[in-house]
């Protein structure tokens, strides 16, 4: 267990346009990958965090006969103010209760699959004693 980061690269004409990314692209792009990585769309956080840059260069070098340019490669860690994108406390509560009572259901439909499961058990080894 451990922390794990969310997210991709920036692409031009999908989180902005240019070379480099703006910082609202950066935001763009941040979305678009949770989004399609967990499923959690971040599009209503209006404040973000930037917690970390990372500038990497890497030299050009030859690895088993294939080359590799010279490359430099960012990495902008974003943290989203998740209050932001909070639904009101009713619509929360609701889907909170929607959730519990859809697990109540799921639990009640496995004890009864696990109790009848039980009563064949119980009666397929009745059926083989009066053998």
């Amino acid at each position: 267990y451990g922390l794990a980061l969310v997210g991709g690269a920036w692409v031009s004409g999908t989180d902005g346009e240019g070379e480099e990314p703006d910082e609202a692209g950066l935001v763009r792009a941040a979305v678009r990958h949770t989004r399609e990585a967990v499923g959690i769309d971040l599009c209503q956080v209006r404040t973000w965090f930037r917690l970390i840059e990372i500038d990497y260069h890497r030299p050009a070098e030859v690895v088993k006969g294939r080359e590799f340019p010279e490359q430099q490669e960012r990495s902008v860690v974003l943290v989203p103010f998740h209050w932001d994108a909070l639904p009101p406390p009713d619509v929360y509560a609701a889907a909170v209760e929607s959730v519990r009572a859809e697990a109540a259901a799921r639990a009640e439909d496995e004890k009864k699959s696990a109790d009848e499961k039980k009563a064949a058990d119980e009666k397929k080894a009745a059926d083989e004693q009066k053998q």
